[in-house]
This record gives C-alpha cells, sequence and structure tokens, in this order.
C-alpha cells in the first residue's frame, strides 16, 4: 500500500469568483465616494432648512415650539421679576399702601416701598403660575413672530441694538396683578400709569437672527430641494458602487459625524446666544430655556439621524462580516475531508457525498494528485 493521497474536487477549485474587469470598478468607485461625500455634507442643511421652514419662519411652529417654555420656573421668574419691578414703580407707596397692611399681610414688615415691591412679587408670581398664563405667553410670542422675520430679513442690516430687543406684551398678566393687588387692599390711581396697563418684558433677543439671515434665507427657500437629494445621492452611491455593502456602511459612519457635527454646532450657537442675551441683561436661566425649546426639534432630528447612522454603518459590518467577504478576498479552497481519502488504486468511501463511483486515476482530469 502506498501513503495516503489528498484529492480535491474540481467544483471547490472553481469556486472562486472570476475578478472583474478593471474597467468595472474603476469609475464605479470614486463616483460613490463622490456621491457619499456629498450626501452627508447635505444631510445637515437639510435638517437645518426643514427646521427653519417649520419652526423658525412658521409662525404655528414657532408658537408651538415656545409656549412650553411658560411653564418653566425660569422664565416664570424672570417675567414676574420684570413685572413686578413695573408695577411696583409705578405706585407711590405712600398712597397705595395708607395706614398699615391689611392683617392677612402682617408678615410684610418694613417701609411701606419695601412692603408694597414684595407684596407686588409675590402676587405677580402667583399670575404666572396660573394656567391663563400660558395662553398670555403664547399670545403675546404670536403677535411678536413678525418682528423675529423682519430680523431675519434684513440680513444683519437691521441695525438692532440693545434697546431695541423683542420685548413681549405681557398687559394681560399686568391686569391680573393689578386686580390682585386691588384684592389685596392696595389703592390704585383713578388714571393708572402706562406701567400698569402694559407689560413690556424684554426676553427675545433678535441680534443673532439677524446675523444669521444670510444663511437662514437660503436655507428655507431650498427646504423641499434639500432631502430629496440628500437621499438621492446617497441611494444611487450605494447603487452605483462596486461593494454596496462596504458603501452603506460609509454611509452610515458619514451621517454619524455629520450630525454628531450637527450637534456640535448647535451648543457653539447656544454659547453665542446667551452670550448676547447676558451683555444684554436678559436673566441667564431664561434664555437657556427659550433656546432650548426652540432648538428642540432640531437636535431630536439630529439625534434621531445619528442613531439611523450608526444602525446602518453596524448592520452592513456585520453582513460583511458573517458573508466573509469583509476584507474583498474570494475564500480559499482546502483539501476533502479524510472520507475522500483512498490510496491509488483503491475504492472511494462510497458514503462520501460528491465523489464519482467510477473516480478517474490520480492525474487525470477532475482530480489533482501529489506533484
Amino acid at each position: 500500500m502506498g501513503a495516503p493521497v489528498s484529492y480535491y474536487r474540481v467544483e471547490e477549485a472553481a469556486a472562486a469568483p472570476a475578478p472583474r474587469p478593471p474597467l468595472a470598478a474603476g469609475w464605479r468607485r470614486p463616483l460613490a465616494v463622490v456621491l457619499i461625500v456629498l450626501g452627508c455634507l447635505t444631510a445637515p442643511a437639510a435638517l437645518a432648512g426643514a427646521y427653519i421652514h417649520t419652526v423658525v419662519m412658521d409662525v404655528n411652529g414657532y408658537v408651538s415650539a415656545i409656549t412650553p417654555v411658560a411653564d418653566d420656573p425660569a422664565v416664570q421668574k424672570a417675567v414676574a421679576d420684570t413685572l413686578a419691578k413695573q408695577v411696583s414703580g409705578a405706585l407711590d407707596a405712600n398712597q397705595a399702601l395708607p395706614g398699615q397692611l391689611p392683617a392677612e399681610l402682617g408678615e410684610f414688615t418694613g417701609p411701606l416701598t419695601a412692603q408694597l415691591g414684595d407684596l407686588t412679587r409675590e402676587l405677580t408670581l402667583q399670575a404666572v403660575k396660573s394656567s391663563a398664563f400660558r395662553e398670555f405667553w403664547a399670545t403675546a410670542n404670536r403677535s411678536v413672530h413678525p418682528v423675529l422675520i423682519k430680523a431675519i430679513r434684513s440680513k444683519g442690516k437691521l441695525g438692532v441694538t440693545t434697546r431695541d430687543l423683542v420685548g413681549l406684551d405681557l398687559a394681560e398678566v399686568t391686569a391680573n396683578v393689578t386686580d390682585l393687588l386691588a384684592t389685596s387692599g392696595v389703592s390704585l390711581p383713578t388714571d393708572l400709569p402706562q406701567a400698569l396697563t402694559s407689560g413690556n418684558v424684554m426676553l427675545l433677543d433678535s441680534r443673532p437672527l439677524a446675523a444669521a439671515g444670510a444663511v437662514i434665507l437660503p436655507l428655507d427657500r431650498l427646504y423641499p430641494v434639500l432631502p430629496l437629494a440628500t437621499l438621492a445621492l446617497l441611494l444611487i452611491a450605494v447603487l452605483v458602487a462596486p461593494r454596496r455593502l462596504l458603501a452603506a456602511a460609509y454611509v452610515g459612519a458619514g451621517l454619524t459625524l455629520v450630525m454628531v457635527a450637527l450637534e456640535a454646532g448647535v451648543a457653539v450657537g447656544r454659547a453665542r446666544y446667551l452670550g448676547a442675551t447676558d451683555d444684554a441683561g436678559i436673566p441667564h436661566d431664561a434664555s437657556a430655556a427659550i433656546w432650548g425649546a426652540i432648538t428642540s426639534s432640531l437636535r431630536v432630528w439630529g439625534w434621531a439621524v445619528l442613531v439611523v447612522g450608526v444602525a446602518i454603518a453596524v448592520a452592513a459590518v456585520l453582513v460583511l462580516l458573517v458573508s466573509g467577504r469583509s476584507d474583498g478576498r474570494p475564500r480559499r479552497t482546502g483539501p476533502v475531508r479524510p472520507d475522500y481519502l483512498y490510496p491509488p488504486g483503491g475504492t472511494p468511501n462510497p458514503g462520501g457525498p460528491g465523489v464519482p463511483a467510477d473516480p478517474p486515476p490520480p492525474r487525470e482530469p477532475g482530480y489533482a494528485g501529489p506533484t
């Protein structure tokens, strides 16, 4: 008996795919790369355009976004402090509080002016915490939206100064406060001063909007085109790429990176806006709450696309690994299992799958023996 000989199946040797012609992938790969880059770069612009069109430029979207801020304690405190100063400053404590305060308000001590200020602040805070304040807040912001749009359309040429900050007309809240003051025993003048008939609160700064108008307006005009262009570029890139799974992985990674950049840009914009409102004397916490409400939808959309990008990249890589094609090389064939081994001139194992009934001798077409 001679030494056992290893034989290879012909179908395994022929399993390696034929290499693609060089021209087939020569233009497809760079084209796919260019399309992926363009699609990923237009994705944040598409989100920003949708946000600007539906929230910033649309009055209903703007009011819907900013109305929940009425329930924020920082905004309520800022409004209450501003209106309380206006009301108490317009009243003469000696005339408003003749004699002493009513018995139920005996906890207020000190000079009459201080007592009037404390009482007014307490009643104003009570008014802004009522259920009616949310409606007053929404109405005031709906009225002020055209002023913000005017600032945007000025493209920085409006010349807005700190004296031209956008004021919210909360006269309904002031009227509620004066009613509470009268109910508490405060004597109000017959002819109410203007501060008691109007409640102007400066909580919005239009200067950043005016400065960004040159970017906001084109994105608003391109709103219908940018999302479709982004989807088309990324889809065509995957279809054109020689290896679609690998292209899908790059698409997911690219979307993840640009969405991280978008979130970073929103954070930078927040810092600049709060810096401008701090310089203007607007309470920091109130400005932060307003910025968070206005940009909430943009940040949520950005995180949603980021999650989708991560999911696409991970899924594509997993499929590549499972299919064994992550390195782009064809799988190598190996020798047949031991049940295919037989000595020269012997009979192959009849139980071996794929073994012919009368195999040709070694070195004949169909089998390859040792050299």
